[in-house]
């Protein structure tokens, strides 16, 4: 399944944008409000320069700084890791402007736990693929099974009739597919999944803190990905 979150979809609108005509002007207000750019717009309403807070000084809008409105969130995280404060463009016109914290909105939320429910659920499908039993699911996930039991328990009083590993925790579930042989990840690779996972999920956690962490939540979906591929083209399980 196709699933991208674009850059228009996260983006402050232009029409929001607090815009300058002058630099001392473009200056106070970053400073007063903490911006990292004040776009600089001419008597056309062309905007084609910005107030740089970390740089001080008025800067070219270069290509580096330039995104399409249909590119996805996720080819942001390099140049907003690389403070490279991105102008959204529609064909030649600036529509908005994007910063790191707008990675953490609500919708920008969906692109980075997506990659996580990809994996949750090529994992809960070679379980289902391989006839993985009930005993053996148990088995796997441990000291964990007894709190799993009790979720698939309470489901079954309301008609809900699915396999134990449906009802276990995302780190848990990590755990048992490598015991299970589904999958190859290491406790601490599975941590960071987790992390991932909770703080897209849950509005009051902050995903990206600062620009040095774009790196990292890039390396930990395309783990994700990888992760879920491997499980995907599994032919045959290897135990042990």
């Amino acid at each position: 399944m196709n699933f991208t979150v674009r850059a228009e979809d996260i983006m402050t609108p232009r029409k929001l944008l607090d815009q300058r005509s002058r630099d001392a002007d473009a200056e106070k207000v970053a400073a007063a409000m903490g911006f990292d750019a004040i776009p600089i717009s001419r008597s056309d309403g062309k905007i084609l320069e910005f107030w740089s807070r970390t740089d001080g000084q008025r800067i070219r809008i270069r290509r580096a700084h330039r995104t399409a409105h249909d590119a996805s969130v996720e080819s942001l995280l390099a140049p907003l890791g690389a403070h490279l404060i991105q102008f959204v463009c529609y064909r030649s016109e600036v529509v908005g402007l994007i910063d790191a914290s707008d990675l953490n909105k609500p919708i920008a939320r969906i692109a980075w736990l997506y990659p996580m429910l990809e994996l949750e659920r090529a994992l809960l499908d070679a379980a289902r693929a391989f006839k993985i039993s009930e005993v053996e699911q148990a088995s796997a996930l441990g000291g964990h099974a007894i709190v799993t039991r009790q979720r698939q328990t309470s489901a079954k009083r309301h008609d809900l009739e699915m396999p134990l590993l449906e009802y276990a925790q995302f780190p848990n579930l990590l755990r048992a597919g490598r015991y299970l042989g589904l999958l190859d990840l290491d406790d601490s690779t599975i941590d960071d999944l987790n992390t991932v996972r909770k703080r897209a999920a849950h509005s009051g956690d902050v995903v990206v803190g600062n620009r040095a962490e774009c790196a990292r939540l890039s390396r930990v979906l395309e783990t994700a990905r990888k992760a879920a591929c491997h499980t995907q083209g599994l032919r045959r399980r290897k135990l042990g």
